[in-house]
């Protein structure tokens, strides 16, 4: 009999970051607590807050694969309930290939997601899609990259505004950070969660520079 908590759900797996969620256990996991975005592999993560998918697989993954295998293993002794006993083994072998599917295929990260996601870890090592954090801990990560900015733009940390949208719009930056504003802007783009044009536009001039930025450092590697 195990009693505390455990991890499943793993899903967005990406460069050995993806998210997974805490549940609370006994015998087999009763609730979720919290989820976490993790990076390395277990090493190092972040609450992001219960990510519904996750929670859905962890589920759906488990209880799937228990009651396949129970009807598996029982539908014989199931003469008194005529469906289970004439079509126990089929019944059976389709809930274990459902939760085969929701282990390896349910909450797979999508090409444009793997390509979105190489730039913010370029960007800021953790390739965490904005989308994936709830809005407490989308407010805490922007919180961290703006203080990055304020130090990588030699800006006073009394400062308590910054308007990206300016600084993106008139150059007023360096190309070192171009990263950070990327990530920054997505982050914004989030928490802001609406169908403004402009916003979408900033997002996607400075992703475009970023990116080219990215394959001129590339293209200068590969000369070197």
């Amino acid at each position: 009999m195990r009693i505390g908590t455990i991890f499943s759900g793993k899903m967005k797996t990406f460069n050995n970051q993806f998210i997974s969620t805490k549940f609370f256990m006994f015998i087999i996991p009763l609730f979720p607590i919290e989820s976490y975005f993790f990076i390395n592999n277990k090493n190092e993560g972040f609450e992001i807050g219960l990510h519904k998918q996750s929670v859905i697989k962890a589920y759906a993954s488990f209880f799937t694969l228990v009651l396949g295998g129970f009807i598996l293993l029982m539908h014989g002794s199931f003469y008194h309930y005529k469906l289970l006993y004439q079509y126990g083994s089929i019944i059976g072998f389709f809930l274990i290939l459902l939760s085969l599917y929701f282990f390896f295929e349910y909450g797979k990260t999508t090409e444009e997601e793997k390509k979105e996601r190489f730039l913010y870890e370029k960007a800021i090592k953790i390739n965490a899609l904005p989308e994936y954090l709830n809005e407490n801990a989308t407010r805490r990560v922007l919180r961290k990259l703006l203080n990055s900015l304020k130090l990588s733009m030699n800006l006073s940390e009394e400062i308590r505004d910054i308007n990206i949208d300016e600084i993106i719009q008139k150059h007023q930056y360096s190309k070192k950070d171009l990263g950070l504003l990327f990530a920054i802007k997505g982050y914004q783009k989030r928490l802001n969660q609406s169908d403004n044009l402009n916003d979408y536009q900033i997002y996607n001039m400075i992703k475009n520079e970023f990116k080219s930025y990215l394959t001129t450092l590339k293209n200068n590697i590969s000369i070197n």
